[in-house]
């Protein structure tokens, strides 16, 4: 939910933080994946990256990369006010 700072304006805090993102990165065991959903905004895409990015996360820097299910294509430098969703996903569940 957006938030007013003290001159009023209203500021956007990502629902899913690099904190966050890491913690659940880190606390995943053996086949278990961190997953996320990305929606990248046209500024900040490239020719050869989707507009929307769905899979495993490889990496969270500042920074996060995934794995796109789709493409099976590397994105890297997704910001993670980008993320629309995250979830852990058992072996089990895939």
């Amino acid at each position: 939910m957006p938030q007013p700072s003290k001159e009023g304006a209203v500021t956007h805090i990502p629902p899913y933080s690099l904190p966050l993102l890491w913690a659940a990165l880190r606390g995943t065991v053996g086949d278990d994946e961190l997953t996320v959903s990305a929606v990248i905004p046209a500024a900040h895409r490239r020719p050869d990256v989707p507009r929307r990015v769905s899979g495993a996360v490889i990496g969270v820097g500042s920074l996060i990369s995934v794995r796109d299910r789709d493409t099976g294509q590397l994105i890297e430098d997704i910001h993670s006010a980008w993320i629309t969703h995250a979830t852990v996903e058992r072996r089990w569940q895939r």
